[in-house]
């Protein structure tokens, strides 16, 4: 089970009021809807942090299986400036010049191609 990491009051919330849950690297939020003391519906934010991302396929089976919620996985975003795109563009264009230079069907050109692929990959 899950304990409040201060000691605090511990909220369950049942599966069936899950309605959506969000990953991104070992932090999990999901949203419920609860009902407040006048009956009134409102829509609960709570999150888990420090989670193993090995978890997370098994976490996302959990969600789907016992909630009708997939769980979405945000990935983790490069930070790029633009001087290193444009260097990476240089370099890019540069092996497609080269592989443009070749001779059609020969061995040179082949091995121009995988080297622009290389580069594109990275």
């Amino acid at each position: 089970g899950w304990r409040r990491a201060d000691g605090g009051r511990m909220v369950v919330h049942q599966t069936s009021t899950v309605k959506q849950a969000e990953w991104r690297e070992g932090s999990l939020r999901v949203l419920c809807q609860a009902e407040d003391e006048e009956g009134n519906v409102e829509d609960v934010m709570f999150g888990l942090d420090g989670i193993d991302n090995a978890k997370f396929d098994d976490l996302w089976r959990f969600f789907e299986k016992n909630c009708g919620v997939y769980v979405k996985k945000h990935k983790v975003l490069a930070d790029v400036s633009g001087d290193d795109f444009d260097a990476a563009m240089r370099g890019v264009e540069a092996a497609a010049d080269k592989v443009d230079d070749a001779a059609n069907g020969s061995v040179s050109k082949k091995a121009r191609e995988a080297d622009l692929m290389k580069r594109v990959e990275v």
